[in-house]
């Protein structure tokens, strides 16, 4: 299963697809992150709703809530900020892009793709500032 969910609260279905990847719903009420780490975040898990592979709805079961209301996803996400950490990640992803095929190499790419890129260079600027 893929690291996939809905928000019940705005309707959006979002996907995290590599380690990387944090990606919000439009209202920013969940989460995900990881890619395949399958890592999640909400502000209120009644809002929260898993999307298997074949659009099926899953319901969780909430381990560990714990977070008091007033927190936000801000507050639980911590954004990398050391350069070395976002220089790995990015050496990562060369790695991996190398890797490919190719006929993938020579494909175009799409606008979550420079989405991805540019987070990172933004990232970049704001540790060296």
């Amino acid at each position: 299963m893929k690291n996939r969910a809905k928000c019940k609260k705005c309707n959006d279905i979002i996907e995290s697809f590599h380690p990387t990847d944090y990606v919000t719903c439009s209202c920013g009420a969940i989460a995900l992150d990881g890619g395949d780490a399958m890592y999640c975040f909400a502000l209120a898990w009644d809002d929260f709703v898993r999307v298997d592979d074949k659009g099926n709805e899953i319901i969780t079961k909430i381990v560990d809530d714990k977070m008091p209301s007033d927190t936000t996803l801000s507050d639980v996400i911590q954004p990398t900020n050391k350069r070395e950490q976002i220089l790995a990640d990015i050496e990562q992803l060369i790695k991996i892009i190398e890797g490919l095929p190719t006929h993938a190499l020579d494909s175009p790419i799409t606008h979550r793709d420079y989405l991805s890129l540019l987070g990172l260079i933004s990232s970049v600027i704001r540790l060296s500032s």
